[in-house]
């Protein structure tokens, strides 16, 4: 392959894919269309087989140093129960929910990418893509209006067209 693989979007699942590729020895490359990370979180927990996957990729602890274990969860409606449930019996290494929001996470993958000498490019945009029995050519727009043409690219299979629809290339 003689370009990297693109990795489109800096939230959790682009971020950790560009992980598990730098593991492999992929050459990697992260672009996001926003100018800074989150500070909101729409993320709260990463999930024992998640932790799991970490571990086996030798990055499972700042993860856990900036998180908190939960061992379980009540629903109640005023003095009543509805319901509560125990992680404490889930066979793993991580019996728990990591309690960890979104941007904590993105910001220690992020800094686990640097480690391995992969930078997030902000305010790079997919702006169009198609597939075809070739493969995908992806078109990036930064944000001072310059273009570049990209191939073989691993994004989410949709994209906004110029009027805020999303298109995919692929039937349902």
């Amino acid at each position: 392959m003689s370009q990297p693989v693109l990795v489109v979007g800096a939230g959790p699942v682009g971020l950790t894919l560009a992980l598990a590729l730098r593991q492999q020895d992929i050459a990697v490359r992260v672009v996001e269309r926003m100018e800074k990370p989150t500070e909101l979180s729409k993320a709260l927990v990463i999930w024992p087989r998640t932790l799991e996957l970490f571990d086996l990729q030798g990055c499972v602890e700042p993860f856990l140093k900036a998180g908190i274990q939960g061992h379980g969860a009540r629903i109640q409606a005023g003095q009543n129960l509805l319901a509560a449930v125990s992680f404490s019996k889930v066979q793993s290494a991580f019996p728990y929910a990591l309690m960890i929001p979104q941007n904590r996470t993105e910001a220690v993958l992020t800094q686990l990418l640097a480690e391995r000498g992969v930078t997030v490019e902000r305010q790079v945009e997919l702006s169009r893509f198609t597939a075809s029995d070739d493969g995908v050519t992806a078109e990036l727009s930064r944000a001072d209006g310059s273009k570049e043409t990209y191939q073989y690219s691993s994004a989410r299979p949709r994209v906004r067209n110029t009027h805020g629809q999303i298109q995919s290339p692929w039937p349902h």
